[in-house]
């Protein structure tokens, strides 16, 4: 028997998902403790939720120390079950796989992109000397940083550079994505 979902998101209050055999259930909610921060910091911003086939749940958003931005506002994306949030990354935080200084800034709106198993994938606005957009991913925990506009093109000829990153597609079988690239 397959479970309908539907996804509701009220910007005042949150994150909300509706299962047809339990009921209305808040996922995150504004002023609500944010998962993975220390205690103190609460969701300020919750935004562009999509929900698994499995269950699972992503968004992104900030979290802060009062309703309201404060110079501890940090953007970041959360994921997993209701009850059960991660964070997959914090703004500041280096993915796996990129320089120590290409630092996370904030997901890229309408890219966040969920596999069955509850791995997400998504486009990424960094910081650091390559400030270029990137495609993000988190499997088993971790988030990788997998290909960024201006980086190396890999598997192409030495000295092949990637241009604008033009969409990509994720499952749980891994990432496909397209690419203008050139040869410097």
């Amino acid at each position: 028997m397959r479970t309908l979902f539907s996804l509701l998101t009220l910007v005042v209050s949150g994150f909300f998902v509706l299962n047809a055999s339990a009921g209305l259930r808040t996922v995150a909610e504004i002023g609500q403790p944010a998962a993975g921060f220390p205690t103190g910091f609460i969701y300020w911003i919750v935004e562009n939720p999509v929900i698994g086939e499995g269950g699972h749940v992503a968004f992104a958003g900030a979290a802060d120390v009062s309703v309201g931005s404060t110079p501890q506002n940090t953007r970041a994306v959360w994921y997993g079950k209701p009850g059960q949030l991660e964070t997959a990354i914090k703004a500041g935080e280096s993915p796996a796989g990129f320089a120590a200084n290409i630092l996370f800034r904030d997901s890229i709106p309408g890219t966040l992109t969920l596999s069955d198993a509850g791995s997400i994938a998504f486009a990424a606005a960094m910081n650091g000397p390559n400030t270029r957009a990137a495609y993000l991913a988190t499997v088993a925990g971790i988030t990788h940083g997998i290909i960024q506009e201006g980086g190396i093109a890999p598997l192409f000829p030495p000295g092949t550079i990637m241009g604008n990153l033009q969409g990509f597609a994720f499952t749980d079988a891994g990432m496909a994505f397209s690419s203008v690239s050139s040869a410097s």
